[in-house]
């Protein structure tokens, strides 16, 4: 065998910068055979597979499949390498705009725990917030089981459309039992939906709207957030506000290890508006 012309699969690893592990995988599944074997079991590659192995390196690279490679290399052609390249491009910037999203999100999560750690005198006060698109599910019956059944599936259904566990959850208390003085009953989960359109069958996009909130940032067990409710509506009533709208409550933290014993760090929003001086809401 003329050896100036062939490569070892250690040499060939060598030279991509990869484990002869790697170049035994893509022979066992049959997308780079080496072109002669030896009897005591060497692989030989030639130099032009090596610059194939190299395009196989940088299709995977790019994030296409086994079965994506393989069908490229049964074709090799300028426009279906044209058509690989377009198809990677779409992807790749998709996941630009994805993986910003994640940034955008976990920097205001940093943002808003920082600033609920500094927060140590619980103060309540008013917020500004803009109108937001949810997508809702709402809780049918009033128990811990039904509450968790919800929550995870919304989850899933954040996952399904690839928003990942960075996604944003609302908790919602409902107006009229705010206004009457419950604080334990719970009108579903939500996450932010923005463009989406909603599934028609089920109608579960809700707004979220614009106005002024009533905002705390509340650190405790599970135990203290009908306290603070009770507290928030207080303070709401002093400064000559009243409740017109839901609760929307976001864990910032939670470590998930018991409702007595766990600490929980929550952001809490509720809906408010100015009375007028005979008494009567504002308009």
């Amino acid at each position: 065998m003329d050896r100036v012309f062939y490569l070892t699969s250690g040499e060939l690893a060598e030279l991509l910068g990869i484990s002869k592990q790697t170049v035994f995988y893509y022979d066992k599944i049959g997308l780079l055979c080496p072109q002669q074997r030896a009897g005591n079991h060497y692989r030989y590659y030639s130099l032009q597979q090596a610059a194939e192995l190299r395009l196989i390196l940088t299709f995977r690279e790019l994030g296409l499949s086994i079965e994506e490679i393989r069908t490229y290399l049964h074709v090799r052609t300028p426009e279906a390498y044209l058509q690989v390249l377009g198809e990677q491009q779409q992807r790749l910037q998709q996941e630009i705009g994805r993986l910003s999203l994640m940034v955008e999100r976990l920097g205001e999560q940093r943002r808003q725990l920082g600033q609920a750690m500094c927060d140590h005198n619980a103060c309540i006060h008013l917020c500004e917030m803009q109108e937001e698109k949810l997508f809702s599910l709402l809780c049918s019956e009033q128990n811990k089981r039904e509450y968790m059944y919800s929550l995870l599936k919304l989850y899933r259904k954040a996952r399904a459309a690839g928003e990942g566990f960075t996604q944003e959850i609302y908790c919602i208390l409902p107006q009229q039992k705010l206004l009457e003085g419950d604080f334990e009953h719970v009108y579903g989960y939500a996450m932010p939906w923005k463009s989406r359109t909603a599934e028609a069958e089920n109608e579960r996009v809700m707004i979220r709207p614009a106005g002024i909130y009533a905002v705390l940032y509340h650190c405790g067990t599970y135990g203290t957030l009908s306290p603070a409710y009770h507290a928030m509506a207080e303070w709401i009533r002093q400064q000559k506000y009243e409740i017109c709208g839901h609760a929307y409550e976001k864990s910032l933290f939670n470590t998930l290890t018991g409702e007595e014993h766990g600490l929980y760090i929550n952001e809490i929003a509720i809906q408010v508006r100015k009375k007028a001086e005979n008494g009567r809401a504002a308009e």
